[in-house]
Parts: C-alpha cells; structure tokens; sequence
C-alpha cells in the first residue's frame, strides 16, 4: 500500500477527519495520520464508513472492478447477492461476535404502484416503513417507532437574489405552520423541529409560527413574486407540494422539481436549487451531525457560501478540542445559534422510522439509523 493509496480512501469525503494534514502507509498493516489540530473525537471520526480503506481494485463503494462483483464488508452478515431492489444477506459464520441467529434474510424494496399494498402473514416478513406506499393495517404485528431526524429545507446562500436577504429567509422560517404539517401529512411527520438537534421531549406546539410576522418580514425584504426552485426526491413529494402551498398563502412562489436522488447529488442541481428539502439522519449522534456541516456532498455544507463555510469550519474545530462531553455540547449549541441566526436552513418536522414485524419474531429494535439490527432477531417457537 502506498501513500497516495491510503489518501485514496478519503477522496469522497475529504473532510471528514477535520484538520488531517497527511497520510502516510508505513506498513502492510499499519496507517499513520498527522493532524494540524487536536481532534479529541479522531477515533470516533475513524469508525466512519467514510474512514474505510479500501483495495486498489474496490469500486467507490466497495464492490470489486470486476462486474457483478459483490461489496466488500464486514460483520455478522455478508452480502451475497445484489441487484437492483434486493439484497441478500447471509450468515457469516467466521464473525469474531456473536453469531447472526437468521441463517439468510433477503432485503426487498417494495415499489409503490399508486395504491395499497398488503404484507403477508408469514412471520418471517419484516416491514420497514418509509411513509411513501399505503398499507393495509397488521392489527395483530406489533409497531417501533423511533423519531430519528429532522425533514429540513436548506437555503442556497451560495446563489445571488432574494436569499441573499436576511428578512426573506426569516420570513420562510416563519411562514411555516409546523404542526399542521404533521397534522395533514401524517407519518413519518411527528413533532415539530426547532433545531438541528433532536429533542429528547418533543412538543407538538409549534412556536415558530407566525404568518403576521413572516408578512412584515417578506415586505422589509422587498420579495416581488420572483418565483422559487425548490428540489426534493421521491420520498418528499407529498411534503414539498404542501410546502408550495403553504408558502402560497404567504405570498412565497415555489416551483417545485422532484428528481431522482442521484440527479439531487449533482453539483449543477444544488448549484441552480434555491432550496432543497431533505431529511437529516440526527439519531446517530455529534458525528453525523458534524458530517453535514464537513461534507461537500452534504444538502447543507454544499449551498452555504465561502464565508461562512470558513466559519463553520472554524467553529467545529473549536469543537473537536473539547475534551469533556458538556463542553462539546456547549461548543455545538453554539454552532446551531450561529446557523440558526444565519438562517441557513428551514428546520420542519422530526421525523419517525417505523418497523411492523409479526408476533413470533423477537428481538426486533430500531437502532440510531433507524434500520433494524438483524443479528438481534429470532423467532419464538409455538406452545
């Protein structure tokens, strides 16, 4: 392994061990990293998917050059087959933890064709629910729910025009009702959100609202009508349209584009989007939160302008010399004030993962990325 092989590892995500300044490959087996600052999280930050080092000959995403070669990995499951909608996982026996207790689970993404769609009363189905198909209702299956993020609109402030105006994007914080969005809108909308952090008690109340506000704020800012691109995926169709209705009643235009997610990444259409509505993943902790702020592939770091970029980065590098925990959390509630003051973004709705499972299946949890841990599973036996 060479330097520039190691370096290889983190070219997708070049930021997401702050302040590495060089990697050097010292052996087969060992990698040695030089930091321009102290990191007390650089473990942490190691443990990332982003931090994997990968062959020469694996792909982006870890699945060999050869075609229909399978993911590289690790754990108590092993992929074996891939294609698009399944993925089947086996059993790898040779797990230095405790064995998988499921000797095979095939993962299918079941498409929503326009209308209801019913779960079969096998035992061994698992229904994770994104809130895009419409069920009927598994009375006897039981239900975990966990909120683990937040539905929010970015702000391009890298794109001159209106935005650059910090009364209209006062006004779109707003002019949002957020509790009647979860009202109309239903799972995996909850709670309102008030931040880029999750609540440990969320209200249903949302205080952020006020439409004689946002109709003062809109007229300092001297908005004419001009309309609006806002871009969302599939999963948040139904929210950006009710978003463009909503904003309607405030004298806001919104032209509304759904694309596909691989369409979204593209650095022209984050470039040309004036907002982007998206969901972050909040339930795995600082880290994640710290890698939208870091990630140029990240919906927030890539519409913020140079300036204030620099700031943020700043800001988390302060951070991450915290050695004790409250002083981290001191240091990111300050970061949020400091996003929040910018208006950066439109903080919506937290949002809920949802998983039905039959009433012989145990062991079923949501962890923090709101996914099933399938290791955990097992079935009990009748009588």
């Amino acid at each position: 392994m060479t330097s520039n092989t190691a370096c290889s590892a983190f070219s997708r995500n070049p930021k997401i061990i702050p302040g590495c300044a060089e990697i050097y490959a010292e052996s087969r087996y060992i990698v040695r990293m030089e930091l321009r600052q102290p990191n007390v999280l650089f473990a942490v930050f190691m443990s990332h998917t982003a931090a994997a080092i990968l062959s020469r000959d694996s792909g982006e995403n870890g699945a060999g050059s050869v075609p229909g070669s399978l993911p590289v990995g690790a754990g108590s499951y092993r992929i074996t087959k891939l294609t698009p909608g399944m993925c089947v996982l086996e059993v790898f026996p040779k797990y230095y933890a405790a064995r998988g207790q499921i000797d095979r689970i095939e993962v299918m993404i079941i498409p929503d064709t326009g209308g209801e769609w019913t779960a079969e009363t096998n035992p061994g189905v698992l229904v994770v629910e994104t809130g895009e198909a419409r069920r009927q209702e598994l009375k006897t299956w039981r239900s975990s729910r966990l909120v683990t993020g937040c539905s929010m609109l970015t702000i391009n402030l890298a794109k001159p025009g209106i935005l650059q105006t910090g009364s209209f994007r006062r006004a779109l914080g707003l002019a949002v009702d957020r509790s009647r969005m979860v009202r109309e809108l239903g799972y995996p909308y909850s709670f309102p959100c008030p931040g880029f952090h999750l609540e440990p008690k969320p209200a249903s109340a949302d205080p952020m609202y006020d439409l004689e506000e946002a109709t003062r704020e809109l007229k300092r800012s001297g908005y004419s009508g001009e309309w609006l691109k806002l871009y969302a995926y599939r999963r948040h169709e139904q929210a950006a349209y009710w978003l463009q209705q909503q904003y309607g009643q405030a004298g806001v235009r919104l032209d509304v584009h759904i694309v596909p997610w691989e369409d979204m990444m593209k650095e022209e259409r984050i470039r040309e989007a004036d907002l982007i509505l998206f969901e972050a993943l909040l339930s795995e902790g600082l880290l994640r939160q710290i890698e939208y702020l870091l990630s140029r592939y990240s919906f927030i770091r890539s519409m913020l302008d140079p300036g204030a970029q620099a700031e943020v980065d700043g800001l988390v590098g302060q951070l991450l010399q915290k050695a004790e925990p409250e002083a981290r959390d001191e240091a990111f509630q300050r970061l949020e004030t400091w996003l929040m003051e910018r208006g950066t973004a439109v903080y919506l709705t937290y949002n809920e993962a949802r998983v039905l499972s039959h009433p012989a299946q145990q062991g079923v949890r949501l962890n923090a990325a709101g996914w099933v841990d399938f290791k955990d599973i097992w079935f009990k036996g009748e009588g």
